[in-house]
């Protein structure tokens, strides 16, 4: 049986990337066979869009869209031009800022490919391998913060990396200022975002553009941020790991990051007449 699928959109961490910064070879020769296919394919992160360009040349996408910051800002391609750019009002990033720059934990806050953070020491450890992180070199001032959110950040995220805990009345409280969305791409995080603005939008206004409907679409995800993705696309596929949000929403599962999941998935759905049917559900 053929599948229908003409757009292939899939998550970063958790998904593509297990560990490290790296592609397995097994997740990346199947991507390069979608391309061969003439299948069209976007990287949907809440990464910043520097870094998720840096991963997609490196693994030789050069033509992938890139859907940055949990669709909030998107570029045609690694490095290219601007296709959307949502962003907080400055009175909602301000109140924002008010609840977290007085709490305890790490906070980044995006705006376009510049990246600001706020007592990251682990953040900042993280970025380390990344060619190009954007991080701000005014790490730590509070002024500096309030002057990104009065010209509109695109995205912040609060963690809780030793009392996750604490999130939950958190996030509570931020969900009652008007003109933002709260989500999660971890158990140790939240993520706030310019009201309607998600993955699943993003995903919807790329295949729009491009003339395909999203029955169409097949989208890989694991965690809370990758939901609205999952349910809104015809091949929504949750990872073996996934959050029980992310499967809640996919139709399909497919193996875990460290074991290649994507890539089964696509051998599943678009590589059927190449290979033996993997291990994937409904």
């Amino acid at each position: 049986m053929r599948y229908d699928i003409r757009l292939l959109v899939t998550d970063l961490d958790g998904t593509l990337i297990a560990d490290g910064d790296a592609f397995s070879e097994e997740d990346l020769r199947a991507l390069q066979a979608v391309y061969d296919r003439g299948i069209s394919m976007a990287i949907c992160s809440g990464r910043d869009a520097r870094f998720i360009s840096d991963i997609a040349l490196n693994a030789g996408l050069e033509d992938c869209a890139i859907l940055a910051l949990n669709g909030a800002y998107v570029l045609d391609r690694p490095d290219g031009d601007v296709l959307e750019d949502h962003r907080m009002s400055p009175s909602a990033a301000k109140a924002c800022l008010d609840a977290l720059l007085n709490q305890t934990g790490e906070l980044v806050m995006y705006q376009g490919e510049t990246v600001l953070t706020y007592r990251t020491p682990q953040f900042r450890r993280m970025l380390r391998g990344s060619p190009r992180g954007g991080i701000d070199t005014n790490d730590g001032t509070r002024e500096a913060m309030y002057e990104m959110a009065a010209s509109g950040a695109h995205k912040m995220v609060y963690s809780e990396l030793d009392h996750p805990e604490r999130l939950r009345p958190l996030r509570k409280k931020l969900s009652m200022i008007p003109g933002i969305d709260v989500t999660s791409s971890w158990f140790t995080n939240i993520e706030v975002m310019p009201v309607g603005i998600h993955k699943g939008y993003a995903v919807r206004k790329l295949a729009e553009r491009l003339g395909i409907r999203l029955d169409q679409v097949m989208a890989f995800g694991d965690n809370d941020n990758d939901a609205s993705m999952l349910a809104a696309v015809g091949y929504g596929v949750a990872m073996g790991n996934a959050a029980d949000a992310a499967r809640s929403a996919a139709r399909y599962t497919t193996d875990s990051s460290t074991h290649n999941g994507v890539a089964k998935g696509i051998e599943r759905f678009i590589l059927i007449d190449d290979y033996a049917k993997p291990s994937i559900s409904a």
